[in-house]
């Protein structure tokens, strides 16, 4: 097993702020985002400028949906923000369901049955006004096969206008993804409503479509939904239930009362409650009004079922204020690997709060609802079933760690997943290594990028997380930046490293940090110099690639040596085994090479002759690991 060493952290103490500043040009910066710093929107410090500003929205909807037929009845209205100092022509919606709308571009097939007439927009009305919604309306024009719609405005400045929709769609049943038909009688709805776009400081209006397989950027507000079921259907959703005696019989909302105040687990319907029913009040009118509220949040999903366990607890996550978050399940009865997800969630989120990040969980609820997908939103996560049960505990997490990123920071994952993915592949390495395995893990993913680093997929991260579905995307987005996490941890050392992010989370929560306030902070806040690992890292076409050099005594010292062939810096580790059987391991931090040195020299006190020398672990890529041996392997 590798043995860390102490970090090593080179502090520049003396630097200017011209100087730290000069500095960040060792990276490359879009003039959209020195715009920003010449506009005093964002700073070159890595905090929030002082002119920084964004637009929000709240909505207030009400929902009717048939688990029987798919359709889907919403109405809505929508409080937006306008916080810029720009009078704005429009206000620009998403429809992100018409994915599935004949015809639409998309990045991969659908199921034929799933291709429908999309979202019909049945009324719309701006500030009281009644606007025409169909396409070619008066002041509705509706683009990219209505995937993007434009409402003209004008907005001013400072102002809060007022948006109120109708509309209907059928949910997808055959397509498996992130939202639709689960089974028969259960399903996940994310996407649903129609939603004001994002504008920012860096690119103005957020109109690229939603094509399948890039995620999402969303304005942060306030959810008020009412969602209305056929009784006998459960309702989970984003959000707090705030009615439960009105849509549960008396025995179940006692139970889910409970779990509010319980660290031990609650089986809010347990198999016998299932198999017995009469789960839900009787429905006057035969439907149920589930009510849910949720402040200060980037989206909203909700899932339904007649036919699902559901267990819950809840945790103390900020031990100064006794706050509690509730954690819960809700499954189909024969996913075996679900039984276990309320509870490793629950250690999840406690991990989460008290170790790293560091930080109390920010939201009061968490659900877990058995899918068929691996996607997050907030409060809610959608997963499907597996047979593994260490890839169910990393899935968890990792799902739930984006509670922090994307949520709690509103990053923009269209154009730079890698600022969540990464960090929720980071996070769910350290809490099933630490938490349920004796054998370390790598980091999710690393296997196969390995397989392929070199190669013409092994693309810059900045390049590589906007590549649709190609495993450039992937190695991008997950395991590449995970393992820059781990390097600079590495090198800083874990409780410097987690007060770097901590203060990251503070400066953005609930705001839209840009990769550049990220590597702005970083510099920030350890006076260190980063464009050395920065740019190889996320900017420049390279790969990772260590060759153990010359092996050789002088007295009482072997000097063994590592040449750096790829162009991107990875920390060194050496196993050295001795002709005796003892064995030494070697570490040193990637900040070996921040001065640009080739190669690397490390002097170990002779404890006799070397019988074999293995360069690199099981954590550390590597584009040719057969030139890691001494003496070389034979073919």
């Amino acid at each position: 097993m590798t043995r860390y060493s102490a970090p090593t952290l080179t502090l520049l103490l003396l630097l200017s702020a011209t100087e730290a500043r000069s500095q960040t040009s060792d990276i490359f910066v879009p003039n959209e985002v020195r715009s920003a710093y010449e506009n005093g929107t964002r700073s070159e410090d890595g905090n929030p400028g002082p002119n920084y500003w964004q637009n929000g929205a709240d909505y207030e909807m009400h929902i009717r949906f048939d688990p029987v037929s798919g359709e889907l009845i919403g109405s809505e209205t929508i409080t937006y923000r306008n916080e810029s100092p720009d009078s704005l022509r429009s206000l620009v919606l998403k429809l992100m369901p018409n994915l599935f709308k004949r015809g639409s571009a998309r990045d991969g097939a659908i199921a034929p049955e799933d291709a429908g007439a999309g979202v019909t927009l049945t009324a719309v009305t701006l500030n009281g006004e009644s606007l025409n919604p169909a396409p070619g309306g008066d002041r509705v024009n509706h683009f990219m096969n209505g995937n993007i719609v434009a409402i003209r405005g004008p907005v001013a400045p400072g102002s809060t206008t007022t948006l109120s929709i109708d509309w209907h769609q059928m949910v997808n049943r055959g397509s498996h993804g992130r939202s639709g038909g689960v089974d028969s009688t259960s399903w996940f709805n994310a996407y649903f409503f129609p939603r004001i776009a994002v504008r920012d400081d860096i690119d103005g209006w957020d109109s690229s479509p939603h094509l399948g397989t890039a995620e999402f950027y969303n304005d942060f507000g306030d959810f008020d939904v009412t969602i209305e079921v056929p009784q006998d259907y459960v309702v989970w959703a984003t959000g707090l239930l705030q009615n439960p005696e009105e849509v549960l019989v008396s025995e179940i909302a006692s139970r889910y009362r409970a779990a509010l105040e319980s660290d031990g687990m609650v089986h809010i319907v347990d198999p016998a409650a299932l198999e017995a029913g009469g789960i839900t009040a009787v429905a006057p009118g035969g439907t149920n009004s589930w009510r849910f509220r949720a402040e200060y949040v980037p989206d909203f999903a909700f899932a339904v079922s007649d036919h699902y366990l559901w267990d819950a607890s809840s945790l103390v996550v900020d031990p100064a204020t006794g706050r509690r978050v509730l954690i819960d399940a809700a499954y189909n009865p024969e996913s075996a690997d679900f039984y276990e997800v309320a509870e490793v969630a629950r250690n999840s989120i406690d991990y989460m709060s008290r170790e790293f990040p560091g930080v109390p969980f920010p939201y009061p609820q968490e659900t877990v609802f058995n899918g068929l997908s691996e996607m997050e939103f907030p409060m809610m996560v959608n997963d499907v079933s597996v047979e593994d049960r260490q890839y169910m505990i990393s899935l968890t997490s990792h799902e739930i760690f984006h509670t922090y990123f994307p949520f709690w920071m509103g990053i923009n994952e269209i154009k730079y997943a890698w600022m969540d993915e990464g960090w929720a592949t980071f996070g769910d390495y350290f809490i099933t290594n630490r938490l349920y395995t004796e054998e370390p893990l790598r980091l999710f993913g690393m296997d196969m990028f390995e397989a392929e680093a070199g190669g013409w997929n092994d693309l810059p991260i900045m390049a590589g997380s906007g590549q649709g579905k190609s495993p450039a995307y992937f190695f991008a987005s997950y395991p590449k930046p995970a393992f820059f996490y781990l390097m600079l941890r590495d090198m800083w050392g874990e409780d410097r490293f987690r007060e770097v992010i901590q203060e990251f989370l503070r400066r953005w929560n609930g705001k839209h940090p840009t990769p550049w306030d990220f590597f702005n902070t970083l510099e920030d806040e350890t006076g260190d110099s980063l464009g050395w690992l920065i740019r190889p890292w996320f900017f420049d076409y390279g790969t990772a690639d260590l060759v153990l050099g010359d092996v050789f005594r002088e007295g009482d010292t072997w000097r063994i040596e590592v040449v750096r062939v790829g162009a991107n810096p990875v920390p060194i580790d050496i196993a050295v085994t001795w002709a005796d059987d003892r064995e030494t391991e070697l570490h040193e931090p990637v900040s070996v090479w921040r001065e640009g040195a080739g190669s690397h020299v490390i002097e170990v006190p002779a404890h006799g002759e070397i019988r074999q020398v293995v360069l690199g672990n099981d954590i550390t890529p590597d584009a040719n690991p057969a030139d890691n041996r001494y003496p070389p392997e034979v073919p």
